[in-house]
């Protein structure tokens, strides 16, 4: 009845497991916003899949499709996914921990002639030899699964790691459309400025001319129309510098978006209330502050982990 009892009790201690247990962070968050004028109105719970592609509020089918190139061809992005494979390759590593180790060896051969010098038939021997061992550590004081919790902690980290990376991305993205937009629609009016101050520089020579106005008023426009026509470079430069923004965001080559954004496009405009939700859930929703967490988990389960290295295995 000895092994029985013995038995019981390394079940019994399987599950106990030295060190502290993670309990998440409950802080007291405020459900309104302060600065409103009106806190309750346009307030309303945002389910967080509403938020994957928050871009589409602004309808604008270009920006779509430059945000799913970039999906597919940003390097940070792809950079953070791969440190989820990563990630997941140390929680199954860890996993295995839990369950036995099988080796096995296996070897053979053959001789002949085992007397040198001597050449006698049947004078040969064939051999095979072959072990199997195999090793099981029972998890007395919850070491592996400390060290699993970790991985796993670490895994959910990666994660919202990659959906803070796609965030900045795609926020990223938005803006320097949006700029690069803006800075069409100034070079635009721009341009359409120029033309009328070149109609009103013809129209005050034509009148100096006739001897209505005075060269004081030709010097004028001719100055006003000048410094107009001399903007229009540093706006094409911005215009493209913000299009190379926008190719590296993408992951394409430089001047890849030039036959693409050569036409001038409305600036994106959305509703100032169409994404408000409670200050609440815009900190729950925020992928550092998740990423936070479960890395304050995984130091909690890698705790555990490192005082039961001090209890026998």
């Amino acid at each position: 009845m000895w092994y029985r009892t013995a038995t019981l009790g390394l079940m019994l201690l399987g599950g106990c497991q030295v060190g502290p247990d993670y309990r998440a962070p409950a802080p007291v968050l405020p459900d309104r916003w302060q600065a409103a004028r009106d806190p309750a109105h346009g307030l309303r719970p945002i389910p967080a899949q509403h938020l994957q592609d928050w871009w589409k509020t602004f309808a604008d089918p270009t920006l779509d499709r430059l945000i799913d190139r970039a999906r597919r061809g940003n390097l940070d992005l792809q950079l953070a996914f791969t440190r989820i494979e990563q990630a997941r390759a140390e929680r199954r590593a860890q996993r295995a921990e839990l369950y036995p180790r099988v080796n096995g060896t296996a070897a053979g051969g053959y001789l002949d002639n085992l007397i040198p010098g001597r050449n006698q038939s049947g004078n040969s021997l064939g051999f095979f030899l072959s072990g199997v061992d195999a090793l099981w550590e029972i998890d007395v004081f919850g070491r592996l699964h400390r060290k699993l919790e970790a991985a796993t902690a670490e895994t959910d980290s990666a994660t919202e790691r990659y959906r803070q990376a796609w965030v900045m991305l795609t926020a990223e993205t938005a803006r320097t459309y949006t700029e690069y937009r803006n800075l069409q629609q100034q070079l635009a009016i721009t341009h359409a400025n120029l033309n009328a101050q070149r109609q009103t520089l013809r129209l005050t020579e034509r009148l100096n001319e006739e001897g209505v106005g005075t060269r004081y008023d030709v010097a004028r426009a001719r100055a006003h129309t000048e410094a107009t026509e001399a903007g229009i470079p540093s706006l094409e430069g911005q215009i493209t510098a913000w299009r190379h923004q926008l190719e590296i965001l993408i992951g394409a080559q430089p001047g890849a978006l030039k036959t693409t954004l050569a036409t001038t496009g409305d600036v994106p405009l959305a509703s100032a209330r169409e994404l408000l939700t409670t200050p609440a859930d815009t900190l729950r929703y925020r992928p550092d502050i998740r990423a936070a967490e479960r890395t304050l988990a995984a130091a909690t389960a890698a705790q555990g982990a490192a005082l039961a290295e001090l209890f026998p295995k």
